[in-house]
C-alpha cells in the first residue's frame, strides 16, 4: 500500500474530489428545502442511536452510529440527522472510481464517478439516512482494497497491507447490513474458481481478513443471541416466504426497477453492449473480483423476488457493479456518456425540486403527483393541534404504530427515547419499540399517558387502561394517509391487554 502516485493519478485525483464535492454540496444544501422531512423510518433510526448497541431489532448497528455521530455535529434535526449519510455515498463514489482508475487509467475514475454519483438510486438516497449508505460504503472500499490485493499478488508485491484494509472494510459493512454477506462470499468463489488465484489461501492475508471480518462483526452475532435471533425473525417476516413458489412477474417487476435505480438510458446502454461488457470481463481477472458481488447479490435477491418478493434497495450493490460494467463502454462512446448523465441529472433535479415544479402548475398536491408528501413533517402541525385543543402534549406518547409515536415523540423531545409502545400480540415483536418498550414488560404503567392512534376502538376497555379519555382528533393529519385521523386519548393506569385483542395497525 506504499505505491507512491504519479502526477498525472494526482491531478485525476483533485479532479475527482473537486466533481464529488461540488456534487456533494449541492446535495447537503438540498437538505434545508422547506419539503424535505423526516421520514419515519429515519426518525426510527435517529431513536436507535440514542440507545448505543451492536444491534437493532431489524438492522446492524451502522446506521444508529452513523446517524449518532450525525445529529452530536449538526443537532437533531432534520440536516443533522441526514447529512453525514449523504455523504457516505460520496464515499462510495470516490471508493468506485479508485477500482476504475486503477482498471482502466484516470478518464475512467472519472466517468465511473459521474456515472454512480448521478444514478437514480443515489440521486434519491442522498437525501435519506438509510442503512444502505454505510452498506455502500464500506462495500465499495473492500472491492477497491481486494482489487488491489489482487494487482499486488499478481506483480508479486506485499498484498497484508489491502487485505488488512479488506477486512476492516468488510467487518463494517457486515455491521451495516446482513446482505454484505454475499462479498466475502464473491472473494471466496473469486479465489477458489482457478488454481493460480488459490495460491494466496498459503499466505496470510485471505486469512487476517477474515478474522477482522469476523472479529468486528461478532459483537452483533453476541447481541442477536442475547436477543433470540430476533433479526432473523424480522427478515422471515419481510421475505414473505410462505406465499406462491413462483412469481415470475415480481421477478420482471425487480429486474425494471433496477434498471430504473441504474438509469433509462444507462440500462438501454448496458443492454446494446452486453456482448462487448461479457468480452471485456471474461479477459480481465481484476475486472471480475470488483463486479461479482454485486452480480451474485442481484441473483440471490432476484431469485427472493421469484419465489416470494423483494424490495427494490435490497439489491444496492448492484449499482456499483453495473457502473464498473459500463464505464469502460463510455469511455470511448462520448455521446452515449452525455445522453446516460443528462437523463440521470434532469431525472435527479426534477426530483429535487419536483414540489417547486408542481407549484408552477394548477394540479391538486395528492401522494400519487407528490411523492415528497411520504416523508413531510405532519408530527409538528399535529402537536400543535392538539395543544391548541387543550391536550397535553407533555405526557409521554404511546401509540399501537410506530409511523405515528416516532414522529410524534420527535416532534416534543428531541433527545430522549420514547417511553411506552402499544401492541398486544406477545407472539410476534414488531419492532424495536415493541422489543424494547412495549408496555405490558415495564414495571410503573401507571402514567398518565397520551396515548396517540389511527384505530378510534368501539370499546374503549379494548385498549387495556382503566382510565380512558377521548381528548382530540386531529382530521386527515398526513396527506400520505389523507383518510386516517390521529385520536388522542389520556390514559392511565394499565391492567394488561385484555384476552381478545385487535393487533394493532400496519403500515
Amino acid at each position: 500500500m506504499s505505491d507512491i502516485p504519479s502526477a498525472s493519478h494526482r491531478k485525476a485525483t483533485q479532479l475527482l474530489l473537486g466533481l464529488a464535492v461540488l456534487l456533494a454540496l449541492y446535495r447537503i444544501v438540498l437538505l434545508t428545502q422547506s419539503h424535505v422531512g423526516l421520514y419515519y423510518d429515519e426518525i426510527y433510526y435517529f431513536h436507535w442511536s440514542l440507545r448505543p448497541d451492536f444491534g437493532y431489532y431489524s438492522k446492524p448497528p451502522m446506521i444508529a452510529w452513523i446517524i449518532s455521530l450525525s445529529s452530536s455535529i449538526a443537532g437533531a434535526s432534520v440536516f443533522g440527522i441526514k447529512w453525514l449519510p449523504g455523504l457516505c455515498w460520496l464515499g462510495s463514489a470516490l471508493f468506485t472510481a479508485l477500482v476504475a482508475r486503477d482498471l482502466w487509467g484516470d478518464r475512467a475514475g472519472t466517468i465511473a464517478l459521474l456515472i454512480f454519483y448521478t444514478t437514480p438510486l443515489t440521486s434519491f438516497y442522498t437525501l435519506f439516512a438509510t442503512t444502505d449508505a454505510a452498506l455502500l460504503l464500506f462495500w465499495s472500499c473492500s472491492v477497491w482494497c481486494f482489487t488491489r490485493a489482487q494487482s499486488a499478488h499478481s506483480s508479486g508485491t506485499n498484498t497484508m497491507g489491502w487485505w488488512l484494509v479488506a477486512g476492516i472494510a468488510t467487518g463494517c459493512a457486515l455491521l451495516s447490513k446482513y446482505t454484505a454477506f454475499i462479498l466475502p462470499f464473491s472473494y471466496l468463489v473469486f479465489l477458489v474458481l482457478k488454481p493460480e488465484r488459490r495460491l494466496q489461501f498459503a499466505t496470510a492475508g485471505p486469512w487476517l481478513a477474515g478474522v477482522i471480518a469476523l472479529a468486528i462483526f461478532s459483537p452483533n452475532v453476541i447481541w442477536n443471541s442475547q436477543h433470540e435471533f430476533v433479526a432473523i425473525q424480522h427478515t422471515s417476516d419481510i421475505a414473505k416466504l410462505d406465499g406462491p413458489l413462483v412469481n415470475p412477474v415480481a421477478l420482471l417487476e425487480f429486474v425494471g426497477e433496477q434498471w430504473m435505480l441504474f438509469g433509462p438510458i444507462a440500462g438501454v446502454a448496458f443492454v446494446l453492449n452486453a456482448r462487448d461488457i461479457s468480452r471485456r470481463l471474461t479477459s480481465n481477472g481484476r475486472y471480475q473480483a470488483a463486479v461479482l458481488g454485486g452480480l451474485l447479490l442481484f441473483l440471490v435477491i432476484g431469485t427472493q423476488a421469484l419465489l416470494s418478493r423483494a424490495f427494490a434497495n435490497w439489491a444496492a450493490p448492484l449499482m456499483l457493479a453495473l457502473t464498473l460494467l459500463l464505464t469502460p463502454v463510455l469511455l470511448a462512446r462520448t455521446r452515449w456518456l452525455v445522453a446516460v448523465l443528462t437523463m440521470n441529472l434532469l431525472l435527479a433535479v426534477s426530483f429535487y425540486h419536483w414540489p417547486t415544479l408542481l407549484s408552477l402548475t394548477d394540479a391538486t398536491v395528492t401522494k400519487k403527483n407528490n411523492p415528497w408528501i411520504r416523508a413531510e413533517d405532519w408530527y409538528h402541525p399535529a402537536i400543535e393541534s392538539l395543544e391548541e385543543d387543550g391536550v397535553d402534549t407533555t405526557l409521554p406518547i404511546i401509540s399501537d404504530y410506530r409511523a405515528i409515536l416516532g414522529p410524534a415523540h420527535f416532534a416534543v423531545s428531541k433527545t430522549s427515547f420514547p417511553q411506552a409502545f402499544w401492541q398486544p400480540n406477545d407472539a410476534v415483536v414488531t419492532d424495536y419499540y415493541d422489543q424494547m418498550i412495549n408496555i405490558a414488560s415495564l414495571g410503573d404503567t401507571s402514567g398518565p399517558y397520551l396515548f396517540l392512534t389511527e384505530s378510534a376502538p368501539t370499546d374503549l376497555s379494548q385498549l387495556g387502561f382503566e382510565v380512558v379519555e377521548l381528548r382530540a382528533t386531529v382530521e386527515h393529519y398526513h396527506r400520505w394517509r389523507p383518510t386516517k385521523n390521529l385520536y388522542a386519548y389520556r390514559v392511565s393506569n394499565f391492567q394488561g391487554y385484555p384476552a381478545a385483542q385487535p393487533t394493532g395497525i400496519e403500515p
